[in-house]
């Protein structure tokens, strides 16, 4: 491996690890929320990028949002604390606009709106489909 794909891998491992400490900060302020699940995600976009965002499920609800965190180094090291501290305010907002927002998934009239349909291949898609 060459010291620049060296170099690569070290920076990726350690943005990695800030999105982990920034999860497990945010799931201690979303203590009032429990159950949830808080966690560290790889998602596919539909342009093709591969992105990490920290998914948060809370029991009970059929939403789980995708926050990606604006995690910058400063000085050699990466802002955990203000990128935890903007997702909690992101998730507050969603949360909020989404009791506001409730609908019955019975209720079709309503639902056919936020569908959207995809045609995925099996193989290729695996991941996305698990």
């Amino acid at each position: 491996m060459s010291e620049v794909e060296e170099k690569k891998e070290t920076e990726k491992e350690q943005y990695r690890s800030a999105m982990d400490e920034v999860a497990a900060l945010l799931k201690e302020k979303l203590v009032s929320f429990e159950p949830l699940e808080v966690k560290v995600c790889s998602l596919n976009k539909d342009n093709g990028v591969q992105l990490l965002g920290i998914r948060v499920k809370e029991e009970g609800t059929n939403y789980s949002p995708v926050f990606y965190p604006d995690l910058r180094l400063r000085h050699g090291e990466y802002n955990i604390e203000s990128a935890t501290d903007n997702l909690y305010s992101q998730f507050l907002e969603v949360h909020q606009k989404m009791q506001e927002s409730k609908f019955e998934i019975e209720d079709f009239e309503n639902l056919k709106e936020k569908l959207r349909i995809g045609i995925l291949n099996f193989e290729m898609n695996q991941e996305k489909l698990e």
